[in-house]
């Protein structure tokens, strides 16, 4: 797990797609604040959440670990336009997420034993939406250097003004890669 984790600094600070340019170094220490942040949230909750539910008589160290790799799925599509705080919230939403969806797999009765559909599908469905919800458009422009003196609110999540759309993309974008992995894998199988 920690070997995951810090690949995930590569691979979440790599998606700036360089560091030579520009305000790009600041972005990418962003990047590994937010990660950081959202795997410990995450992992911490979801600990708790496990002990609670053991009836406090138990910590676990799975779920510290699968705490961690979910909260890193979790930060993962915003890592670069979310600000730390939020970082920290969607990694406490997304140890619910986990929990909830792995709890959902047992009483379907669907042999997940590693809790990847918990931690790389709900966990990866929520990080999709967390960004359109939490993207603050001035982070996102500086991102993508899409935006001149006038911002457009578009590049907005929902919880900064933004009219929706984001969200709206970012549910269509789960739908899309759901059913292309649905039909694809129907044909595999």
């Amino acid at each position: 797990t920690f070997l995951l984790w810090f690949g995930w600094y590569a691979f979440n600070a790599g998606s700036t797609l360089g560091i030579s340019w520009a305000g790009s170094q600041l972005i990418a220490a962003r990047v590994v604040v937010t990660t950081t942040l959202c795997a410990s949230s995450c992992a911490i909750t979801n600990l708790a959440i496990s002990y609670i539910k053991s009836g406090c008589v138990e910590y676990s160290l799975g779920s510290v670990t699968n705490g961690i790799l979910a909260g890193l799925v979790s930060i993962t599509a915003g890592c670069p336009v979310v600000e730390p705080w939020a970082a920290v919230v969607i990694g406490f939403i997304g140890a619910f997420v986990y929990s909830g969806w792995s709890k959902l797999m047992i009483k379907l009765q669907i042999d997940d034993v590693v809790d990847a559909v918990a931690v790389h599908g709900a966990c990866g469905m929520w990080g999709v939406i967390s960004a359109a919800l939490f993207a603050k458009k001035e982070l996102v422009c500086e991102y993508a250097a899409l935006c001149s003196d006038n911002i457009d609110h578009n590049a907005a999540g929902l919880f900064y003004g933004g009219n929706g759309k984001l969200l709206g993309a970012a549910l269509l974008q789960i739908i899309c890669i759901v059913s292309w992995v649905g039909i694809m894998m129907t044909l595999c199988f």
